[in-house]
């Protein structure tokens, strides 16, 4: 550089030129700032005119009925939407994070009756749409697993698509057996204690014990005057 200026760096010309040049590259890198706080401007924008309104999930019910949920298969909402409303059911593990996502997709009366491959939905659920179109892997899994991306930017550190399959498995096996669990009556060991607790009221009173008395013989009396 001081071979093209032809003076010293250290000289007052130089360190002239200096202060110019860093000015130049400080009111560029600034430039370049502003211009990339505008770009992220005009995508939050066209992001709230896709996806609605911030607020737009507070809206959302779990599905409760099975013409919601049909309902849901032939009209889905955005993929992004639905990525939107599952990001807050993140967890500390996997396991919890699956868990409050399918509790924020289906009411506990869905959750006992839907399963993951769809095995006899069609006639459960009186639609006209196959067990492998009700089936929870083809209408929310997509859903799930955008949302996981999502949630886990570094691929390294995000858990794998057959692991979340199986959260999602052991999740809907839990919340039907929960549902089957609120609908028995009392566990075997209270109607067994119930039981013995009737049993022990209606035991015969103990049998009374007869002692029998032997009787006494008569004593013989002599008489004084006799020969003996």
């Amino acid at each position: 550089m001081e071979a093209k200026l032809g003076v010293s760096l250290t000289s007052p010309l130089g360190l002239c030129y200096l202060g110019l040049h860093t000015l130049r590259r400080t009111s560029a890198c600034m430039t370049t700032i502003s211009e990339l706080k505008q770009c992220m401007s005009r995508a939050a924008a066209a992001a709230a005119t896709t996806f609605g309104p911030v607020d737009a999930d507070a809206e959302w019910k779990p599905i409760a009925t099975w013409p919601d949920y049909i309902d849901f298969i032939k009209n889905p909402p955005a993929l992004e939407w639905m990525t939107r409303l599952l990001l807050p059911c993140k967890a500390d593990d996997l396991g919890s994070t699956i868990r409050r996502m399918v509790r924020r997709i289906l009411s506990p009366e869905m959750l006992a009756a839907v399963n993951y491959n769809g095995k006899g939905l069609g006639a459960l659920s009186g639609s006209e749409l196959g067990d492998t179109e009700l089936a929870f892997r083809s209408v929310f899994l997509p859903s799930i697993l955008r949302t996981m991306k999502a949630m886990y930017r570094d691929a390294a550190e995000r858990p794998k698509d057959r692991d979340v399959e199986l959260a999602v498995i052991a999740a809907l096996k839990l919340g039907k057996d929960g549902r089957s669990r609120g609908r028995q009556g009392p566990t075997e060991s209270g109607s067994q204690a119930s039981a013995a607790r009737v049993g022990t009221s209606q035991d015969p009173p103990p049998a009374k014990v007869r002692r029998s008395v032997q009787k006494v013989p008569d004593p013989i009396i002599y008489d004084a005057d006799s020969d003996e």
